[in-house]
């Protein structure tokens, strides 16, 4: 095995170690090392960085290169404590196409309509659960990404304040309801 093969070895070792998953790298890594040891480079350069990243086995529209490029990257900067001659590529130097659709923003005609919409369901509880959701989303500016598992203490609402926090997996956030909203969601 060469030195910069171990020395990915151990990279990938540490990391995980440390409770990263490492899918992406895990399966890179070991790609661009043999790239280098291919080209006979001893250590992580720009030049061979992106050189590898841009290999035409993909399509330059899609987030591969760019994705090769942050594991070739993460790799330099743990080589460059243990050999001074790694050169570390800049960040965002192969740039992501972003592929996010633009928000669409619910006017109060919007929220009024998709809440009279859920009054409609057949069964009075699921009813009465929509249109609260939704009221509670069109109020706190927050929005939902699927399914979140229910516990007890969520969601919990401080009347005092008027603040709801809401508890997702690992993170917790705290947001203030707006006097003239919060109005609209006691009737």
């Amino acid at each position: 095995m060469t030195p910069l093969g171990q020395a990915a070895e151990d990279y990938l070792a540490l990391r995980r170690s440390l409770g990263h998953k490492l899918a992406d790298a895990g399966r890179l890594l070991p790609r661009f090392v043999a790239f280098l040891d291919q080209a006979g480079a001893r250590t992580v350069t720009i030049e061979a960085a992106v050189a590898w990243a841009q290999e035409p086995d993909a399509d330059p529209g899609s987030t591969v290169w760019a994705r090769r490029l942050t594991v070739a990257r993460g790799f330099a900067r743990h080589m460059s404590g243990i050999d001074p001659r790694t050169e570390i590529p800049a960040a965002g130097l192969i740039s992501c196409p972003q592929r996010r659709r633009p928000p669409f923003i619910f006017s109060d005609a919007d929220v009024t309509a998709v809440i009279a919409q859920a009054r409609t369901l057949r069964w009075p509880l699921p009813a009465l659960t929509h249109e609260t959701l939704i009221g509670l989303l069109a109020v706190t500016g927050l929005f939902s990404r699927g399914r979140h598992p229910k516990r007890r203490s969520d969601p919990h609402v401080c009347p005092a304040q008027r603040l709801v926090v809401t508890t997702l997996p690992g993170a917790t956030r705290v947001v203030q309801v707006c006097q003239r909203r919060s109005n609209r969601t006691t009737r």
